[in-house]
C-alpha cells in the first residue's frame, strides 16, 4: 500500500517509500507535486471530482478506483481510501489516503463479466450483451443520427435435423462456423449475438433497413456456400 498525506488542493506533503516498490517514483520527488500528476489524463476529473468528495464527507471513508500511471509509464489500475483529516475547530486541514494497486483484481473482475456477457459455446455476445447494447444505444443516440436501428432474427434451417442425424457435436459446429462468419460481414459497431439454440440477432444501430437486409442476405448466402466437414466426412 501506499500512504499519502495531500494538502486541500490534492498536493503531495507525504508519501511512503512504498510508492518507489510500486509506481517506480522516489518518494522524495514527489514532495509538493500535485497528486493528479500521477494519474492517466482521462481519469484526472474523476480523482479530482473523488478528492471533492471526501473534503465534503468531513471524515468519512470515500472508496474509489482510477487508472494511474508508473513512472515508465504503465497504466495500472488502484484503488483509494481516502479521509479528510480534521483540526481541533472541525475543519478540514488535509487528506490522508491509502492508495493499492488492484490491477490483477481488475482485470479478474473484467475477464468474469466478459465470460457474464459472452456465449459459451460460440465466443458471441449472449442476450444478455445485446439488451445491454441496444439499452446502451438508446441512450447515447446522437442528434446527428438520422438513421433508424434494425434488427435482423435469424435461425438455421433444420437445425433439429443435423442434431438428430450426425450428433449434438456436429450442431455445435455448425454454430460455431455462423458465429465465425456472421462477425466479418457486418459493419464495425453492429452486433452479431447468439440469443440460444440456433437463434441469433443482428443488430444494426443507424441503419436502413435496406442496408440491414443486403447484410442479412450476403450472411445467408455465404453460409448455405460454406462446407461443413463432419468426422465422417
Amino acid at each position: 500500500d501506499i500512504l499519502m498525506h495531500l494538502t486541500l488542493d490534492g498536493r503531495v506533503r507525504y508519501i511512503s517509500p512504498s510508492v518507489e516498490q510500486i509506481g517506480g517514483y522516489p518518494a522524495d520527488a514527489l514532495a509538493g507535486q500535485m497528486v493528479t500528476d500521477l494519474i492517466a489524463p482521462e481519469a484526472v476529473a474523476g480523482v479530482r471530482a473523488n478528492h471533492l468528495r471526501v473534503l465534503e464527507a468531513k471524515g468519512s471513508v470515500v472508496r474509489y478506483r482510477y487508472v494511474a500511471l508508473t513512472a515508465s509509464g504503465e497504466r495500472r489500475w488502484f484503488e483509494t481510501l481516502s479521509r479528510a483529516l480534521l483540526d481541533e475547530t472541525g475543519e478540514v486541514e488535509g487528506v490522508i489516503s491509502i492508495a493499492r494497486d488492484v490491477a490483477d483484481q481488475m482485470a479478474h473482475e473484467e475477464g468474469l463479466l466478459a465470460a457474464a456477457m459472452t456465449d459459451t459455446l460460440t465466443g458471441l455476445p449472449n442476450r444478455r450483451a445485446l439488451e445491454i447494447r441496444v439499452q446502451e444505444r438508446q441512450r447515447r443516440r446522437r442528434a446527428e443520427d438520422e438513421l433508424g436501428d434494425c434488427v435482423a432474427i435469424i435461425d438455421i434451417d433444420h437445425f433439429k435435423q443435423v442434431n438428430d442425424i450426425y450428433g449434438h457435436h456436429v450442431g455445435d459446429h455448425v454454430l460455431r462456423t455462423f458465429a465465425r462468419i456472421a462477425p466479418e460481414l457486418v459493419r464495425q459497431g453492429d452486433v452479431a449475438a447468439r440469443m440460444g439454440g440456433e437463434e441469433f440477432v443482428l443488430f444494426f444501430p443507424n441503419s436502413t433497413v435496406e442496408h440491414a437486409m443486403q447484410i442479412s442476405e450476403r450472411l445467408r448466402a455465404t453460409v448455405a456456400a460454406t462446407p461443413i466437414m463432419t468426422e465422417a466426412g
